[in-house]
């Protein structure tokens, strides 16, 4: 942009500025001021409107006196006389007096007569006690006294004004023989109240949902200690606002006074005026300013940028620039010489020097790279904003990230969440200790969102004056190192398990082996003369051998090799097998939904998991229930069987421990069962999950390939730390 137009805008911002400036002072000021006038005066008409209420209740006090304190109703009270009702209480006496609704009640608080009267359709309906509202009783008739209570309630869904007095003698003599309310809508009042205070008068309830948006917005400014608020409406007129409660002091309405916004409109046109003034008089000055800068100082600077262009484009050094005068602009022009000449002695050392650097860069630049690249380990350099600067390519071959991704990206974003914490806080202490080299484990995301374990080696790059300005990490990748030190650990745990179930199975065998003898020999000896519980009690150890060699057999197959006699078998025929192996219980259903499809399996091992799974099913459904077995070939040539039972379910916490040896929910058995039969499945090259809702049933799910790839024993990765 020219200077010209520059000087043109910084002059027309200035004057925005200033205006803006002088409107935003008026909007605070006169504004401000006119709209604490405007809202005085609103809340003035309230506290009006208040006045005259309180007017009206007095007089309506008056009137209860008047009627309260006569023989007439002293009289009625005792004998509760009908001639009194019809002589006075008629419609006309209601339409007369502009009430609305009169009510008796004795000194003990009974309710001796009501009436109320419609000005609608100027009738009059009597009352029974049920239609008095709550107030009435619990209020105006506890707080009621010589000195008599009046005030507003809520009758009928409408708002009315009520005053009570204690019934006397036209002496005002007692002793008091009960309390007279009398009452009148509101609404037959706001009319008069709108003539005395000279405004429109409108009414809401309080909290009333369907009341217009402005009474709801009050009902936020209005309170107990802030009974008036005042605000406009619209453009053309403003309200104040009133908060009125009933006689027990709890909210009942809110009431609007609304006026014009006179002093608002002569304000607003007096601030237009002053505004377009100072605009003119902004906008003059503005011109001449501009005038004189143009001719004074931008002229002259143009001609010195147009003559230096010149010679820019010309290319010829020996061009000068000539400026008359004697102030700053003529001296740039004579330092503009000079510096050209300058400029020509040197413009031929600096290029030859150029051309050096550039090529040592070159060259420097591309052994790096090649050391770079040629590193066997992954190697990234990073800012000190924690931002990947350079890498080579086994990082790219280790996470799977394309070069150019990585590069610009923050390095802490190829950190899993829950090890960031961790690496930050290292390398902050690495930064303050000022160490050469640290080496520490972590783990880092891959492309398709893995993680791997690595190595990081870090070393800090400092400037010369020791501050940090970035780090080069490498990067080593532990996975197989893991792999392999899992399952060395994972190996020799099933050796020690192998160990001990030889030694268990030795040990306990014999033992076993002389029990069963004895409990063959006592009952065949003792057939004849065996009574009472004995029977049953040498059937309890027959089977308790059963279960304590059937332990000892689990134990070692599980500790044993897994070797795979492959036979073509269908998943129906697995099934059939299996279920002539297993007692089914009277009450669960078996449903057969499996195909004839063949795959290669170990029959016996095969036949074992089956088992396992039935038998857990039967054991999960007590109380009976239903077991649906089936089978189908997927889309990559693997056939899944599915075993859902409709049983108790397995708690959310237990299922990852499921598939543990020595885990279990039963009274009997050690818990190898289903880490058996995951032995098995996995040497078949398949695997087995489980899915389960407490109280709705358990859905075990074996997939196995239709061939097994290998005949090869399998390192169960189910082995506890602790076992």
């Amino acid at each position: 942009m020219r200077i010209r137009y520059k000087i043109l805008l910084i002059l027309g911002l200035i004057m925005i500025c200033l205006l803006g400036s002088l409107y935003l002072l008026a909007n605070t000021i006169a504004f401000g001021t006119i709209a604490k006038m405007e809202n005085a005066y609103s809340s003035t008409n309230a506290q009006r409107f208040v006045k005259n209420l309180n007017v009206a209740l007095v007089a309506l006090n008056t009137t209860v006196k008047d009627w309260a304190a006569w023989d007439e109703t002293y009289q009625f009270i005792d004998d509760h006389n009908p001639a009194f009702l019809d002589s006075n209480l008629m419609d006309v006496t209601f339409q007369n007096l502009n009430l609305n609704m009169m009510l008796f009640f004795n000194q003990e608080g009974q309710f001796i007569y009501g009436k109320t009267y419609d000005p609608t359709d100027k009738t009059g309906t009597e009352i029974n006690q049920k239609m008095i509202p709550e107030i009435v009783i619990g209020y105006l008739l506890s707080n009621s006294s010589i000195n008599s209570n009046e005030g507003l309630i809520s009758f009928n869904g409408s708002t009315m004004l009520v005053a009570a007095h204690s019934i006397l003698t036209s002496m005002q003599e007692g002793p008091s023989h009960g309390t007279l309310i009398i009452g009148r809508y509101l609404s037959s009042e706001l009319e008069s109240l709108s003539v005395s205070t000279g405004l429109p008068i409108s009414v809401a309830s309080f909290g009333d949902p369907e009341a217009d948006e402005d009474f709801k917005t009050a009902t936020h400014f209005l309170s107990q200690q802030s009974p008036i608020y005042a605000a406009p409406i619209n453009e053309t007129s403003t309200a104040g606002y009133v908060l009125l409660n009933d006689v027990a002091g709890k909210p009942l309405i809110i009431a609007k006074v609304i006026d014009e916004r006179e002093q608002y409109f002569q304000g607003k046109s007096a601030i237009f005026y002053a505004t377009v003034f100072i605009v003119g008089t902004v906008l003059v000055i503005f011109f001449a300013i501009g005038i004189l800068l143009d001719k004074f100082v931008v002229s002259r600077i143009s001609y010195l940028n147009d003559s230096v262009i010149k010679i820019r484009k010309t290319g010829d050094n020996s061009k000068r620039v000539a400026l008359s005068g004697n102030d700053e602009l003529s001296s740039l022009s004579e330092n503009i010489n000079e510096m050209l000449d300058v400029i020509d002695s040197h413009t031929l050392s600096l290029e030859n020097t150029v051309k050096e650097r550039t090529k040592d860069l070159f060259e420097n630049k591309k052994k790096l790279q090649s050391i770079l690249q040629a590193s066997p380990d992954a190697i990234i350099a990073v800012d000190i904003d924690g931002y990947i600067t350079e890498c080579n390519n086994q990082v790219t071959a280790i996470s799977g990230f394309d070069r150019e991704y990585l590069l610009s990206k923050p390095s802490i974003e190829f950190v899993p969440e829950e090890h960031r914490s961790k690496l930050i806080e290292q390398m902050q202490k690495m930064i303050q200790r000022k160490n050469g080299t640290e080496r520490f484990e972590t783990v880092f995301l891959k492309k398709d969102g893995s993680t791997y374990p690595a190595e990081f080696s870090v070393k800090i790059l400092r400037d010369e004056n020791d501050q940090p300005l970035g780090y080069v990490g490498i990067i080593r990748d532990l996975s197989e190192r893991k792999l392999l030190e899992q399952r060395l650990l994972k190996s020799q745990r099933l050796a020690a398990i192998g160990e001990l179930a030889g030694m268990v199975g030795h040990d306990i065998r014999n033992p076993l082996a002389a029990i069963r003898n004895a409990h063959y020999y006592i009952k065949k000896k003792c057939r004849g003369c065996m009574k009472g519980e004995i029977l049953p009690m040498l059937e309890i150890i027959d089977k308790s051998i059963d279960h304590a060699d059937s332990i000892v057999n689990d134990l070692l197959e599980y500790s044993k090799d897994l070797k795979l006699d492959l036979v073509e078998r269908s998943p129906k025929e697995l099934l059939e097998k299996a279920l002539k192996l297993i007692k089914t219980p009277h009450n669960v259903r078996v449903v057969d939904s499996t195909t004839d499809t063949k795959l290669k399996v170990d029959e016996n091992k095969a036949l074992r998991v089956f088992v396992n799974l039935i038998k857990n099913a039967f054991d999960a459904m007590p109380r009976g229930g239903t077991l649906e077995v089936k089978s189908a070939l997927d889309e990559q040539g693997q056939v899944t069987i599915t075993f859902s039972d409709t049983g108790v379910g397995i708690p959310s916490d237990m299922l990852p421990k499921v598939f543990t040896p020595l885990f279990t929910t039963k009274a009997q058995g050690m818990g190898f069962g289903l880490a058996i039969s995951k032995r098995i499945v996995e040497a078949h090259g398949g695997h087995i999950s489980v899915k389960s809702e407490v109280g709705k049933g358990t859905t075990f799910t074996v997939v196995l390939p239709m061939e097994p790839t290998a005949n090869h024993d399998v390192v169960n990765d189910d082995i506890d730390a602790d076992f």
